[in-house]
């Protein structure tokens, strides 16, 4: 699932809780969904020069087309400082802390230590 169907979902579940905090989880996250260009810089072609970045967008279905973004490395910095600065805000409004983001890992990376064998034989229904 790609990032903008992921952050969709997650806004739709914020929206739809009674999270006291939502305006501000929802403020944070909607300027990192509109303007962060994180697909665009994740996904697409890049080219640089010593003072220059490029992404080259292509699109993902339908008719192919392309689209460069252009970013000295100046305003690059700035964006990158920026999106870091909307995804803190995001992690404080969440109310979270870093032994939440732990234990949430820990269980996520447990998922990997699938047993290959059964613990024990199956039990017949009677």
């Amino acid at each position: 699932m790609l990032f903008g169907r992921k952050a969709r979902l997650l806004a739709e579940l914020v929206g739809r809780s009674n999270n006291p905090n939502k305006p501000a989880i929802l403020g944070a996250l909607n300027k990192i969904r509109g303007n962060s260009m994180r697909d665009i810089i994740a996904h697409a072609y890049q080219h640089s020069t010593e003072n220059t970045v490029t992404f080259v967008e292509r699109s993902i279905s339908g008719e192919f087309r392309a689209k460069e973004h252009k970013f000295t490395r100046a305003e690059f910095v700035s964006h990158l400082k920026t999106v870091g600065i909307w995804a803190e805000d995001f992690y404080n409004a969440l109310g979270i802390n870093y032994d939440d983001l732990q234990l949430f890992a820990k269980a996520a990376l447990s998922l990997n230590r699938k047993s290959a064998t059964s613990p024990g034989a199956p039990k017949e229904s009677a």
